[in-house]
């Protein structure tokens, strides 16, 4: 199926403006002309929605075409659910390129999507942290038509990636979100054998980059969303974006056109005086023997120490807390377990706000 058929290319160019949801396109009054409207990851119902020009979007498209050498007989394979901004950028990628796009409509599968890959002779993807772990742990070589594998949408465990790699998969690491329209830095495609902490993520020429006094990530070009509708019982408000520069909750550290990820803001915690790294902690407890995208670290508020950490776990984790706490430092220590079927939203992050309901 290409991108045609999935939504009207007419929709990426034409006037209108619409709300995109796993049924198609609806029209949404509400946002200003010519533009996509989209849920940001891990919201349901009433909430937050990002609009985006469908100028930003095409511009993206073509300047991730250019970074991973995209041509007329490039095939792009979607996987990621299309109403998603990651997966609207694949079918925008395809239409400007004028390649062939192939959908894989079925259920997520990785020895499957093994098979769909090499039976398409699919060069590019697009898939997330929980799609390469599966791939990696059901040993599934990767099919040789593929030139270039872009992971996003969360974060990717080092022997994950070294042990995919070892299996022949081209993964570029990469960073973006909704209000970018997609990427805003990615690894480069010659640098398949060097990890993310070695080589840093090449930032898009679309996109300027800075950072605030606060130490977080500001950015501008034109694919940079152009407001937010907020959604409360059959109201419907929209408020355009303030200025040429945003600010993103992430840290980073710059270098020239270079960015290395370091964490988002809320990461941080202070815990008995002490700045604790929630994505730290998920770390070391990796290296302890969790298995990564199974477990959460969430940090709840303490009258005591100001915050304590909970570990949300799908399996069994007394031995691993263990070995842990035998190297961390004593105010990194996990207070509590919580046994549970971790909530995630449709592309596989964990819904990080639930299980901070769950601790009331």
């Amino acid at each position: 199926m290409d991108s045609i058929k999935l939504i009207q290319a007419s929709a990426l160019i034409d006037s209108s403006s619409s709300i995109v949801t796993a049924n198609g396109l609806q029209l949404m009054p509400h946002a200003p002309e010519k533009s996509l409207v989209f849920r940001t990851s891990g919201t349901s119902g009433d909430g937050k929605f990002i609009v985006l020009q469908k100028a930003g979007i095409l511009s993206s498209a073509h300047c991730v075409n250019r970074f991973l050498e995209i041509n007329q007989t490039s095939v792009f394979g979607l996987i990621l659910p299309w109403w998603h901004v990651g997966g609207m950028g694949v079918i925008a990628r395809s239409f400007v390129a004028g390649c062939r796009m192939v959908h894989f409509a079925d259920r997520w599968n990785p020895l499957a999507c093994c098979e769909w890959i090499a039976r398409e002779k699919i060069t590019h993807l697009s898939l997330v942290p929980t799609q390469i772990h599966d791939l990696f742990t059901s040993y599934s070589e990767a099919p040789n038509s593929l030139r270039a594998v872009v992971v996003g949408g969360g974060n990717l465990p080092e022997s994950v990636e070294v042990g995919a790699r070892k299996l022949g998969w081209p993964l570029l690491r990469s960073f973006g979100m909704t209000e970018a329209s997609s990427q805003i830095a990615t690894q480069k495609p010659y640098d398949f054998n060097q990890s993310f902490d070695e080589g840093g993520l090449s930032i898009l020429d679309c996109w300027q980059a800075r950072i605030n006094e606060g130490g977080l990530l500001e950015i501008a070009g034109e694919p940079l969303f152009s407001g937010t509708l907020y959604k409360q019982d059959d109201r419907w408000d929209y408020v355009p974006r303030e200025g040429k520069w945003w600010t993103t909750s992430d840290r980073v550290a710059l270098e020239a056109r270079t960015l290395r990820w370091l964490g988002r803001a809320d990461d941080l915690v202070k815990i008995l005086g002490e700045l604790v790294s929630l994505h730290r902690v998920e770390e070391e407890l990796a290296v302890a023997g969790l298995v990564p995208g199974t477990y959460a670290v969430i940090a709840a508020s303490d009258e005591r120490k100001e915050h304590a950490l909970h570990l949300f776990s799908e399996s069994e984790a007394k031995d691993v807390i263990h070995r842990y706490h035998a190297t961390c430092a004593g105010f990194a220590r996990i207070d509590a377990i919580h046994r549970i079927s971790l909530p995630r939203t449709e592309l596989g992050k964990i819904r990080r706000g639930d299980l901070l309901k769950v601790l009331g």
